[in-house]
């Protein structure tokens, strides 16, 4: 009797590990769908904003920084980014030494300032060409909160006495932006991590309702003046300049 005996050949496929160049350039495909940024930001404001500015004695263009935050959907081309920022809108500090009639030398600041500060939402419109530029439009949506101030500082045998006065207003701002980003670095943590650096340019144009600006002018005397403005339209320009963190 014979027996015949069949089998099988079994063979086993030894896949190789990745290389660090694959890892690097898988992770580097990944989306980031998170971002922040920081801006030196420029505000220009128009029109008859810009004239009751300089009639108050303000200079017609604030400077100051913005913070923004939002979520990139993705491959689909849209945004949405929230940002404050704050424009320094002009202002004076004056300090004086003053001897008391108790024989102590007193150190008395005043101050004033105009600080602008825009609180807005947008939606973008931002396609990703290559994981490496990110132009985009924008429309914008949000207030505008104006606060005028005057502080005096008194420091006298040691002890320090503040009073100050401040006035503050609101109006609603809508307009349209347009920018765009481009990456000056990636970070990338093996296996698959990464984290991209942006740099931005943006301006937008904004409409806004009425406002009014308070300005408090130091005199010579220690005291101060007061002047009002009412602005109807409060159109201003913003340009930024800044970096955003992807992650």
């Amino acid at each position: 009797m014979a027996i015949l005996l069949t089998g099988s050949t079994i063979v086993h496929a030894q896949t190789n590990p990745p290389t660090d160049q694959e890892l690097l350039e898988n992770a580097a495909k990944q989306k980031l769908n998170w971002f922040a940024g920081l801006h030196f930001m420029v505000g220009n404001p128009q029109g008859s904003y810009r004239d009751s500015l300089m009639k108050l004695g303000l200079p017609g263009t604030g400077y100051g920084f913005d913070l923004n935050a939002g979520y990139y959907f993705d491959p689909v081309p849209v945004a949405i980014v929230g940002e404050f920022g704050m424009l320094f809108s002009g202002g004076d500090h004056v300090q004086r030494l003053l001897t008391s009639p108790s024989g102590f030398t007193d150190t008395v600041d005043y101050d004033s300032q105009v600080l602008n500060m825009p609180l807005t939402l947008s939606v973008r419109v931002q396609p990703n060409i290559a994981n490496w530029v990110y132009p985009y439009a924008e429309g914008v949506f949000g207030v505008a909160i104006t606060n005028s101030s005057y502080t005096i500082s008194a420091t006298h045998a040691g002890s320090e006495r503040t009073e100050s006065k401040h006035s503050t207003d609101a109006d609603l701002k809508y307009g349209i932006g347009a920018g765009l980003s481009v990456k000056v670095a990636e970070i990338v943590t093996l296996p698959n991590s990464v984290n991209r650096i942006l740099l931005d340019m943006r301006m937008r144009y904004l409409w806004g309702g009425s406002t009014t600006v308070t300005r408090y002018r130091v005199l010579d005397n220690g005291g101060y003046e007061q002047y009002q403005a009412t602005i109807d339209p409060s159109n201003i320009i913003h340009f930024s300049v800044g970096f955003v963190a992807q992650f």
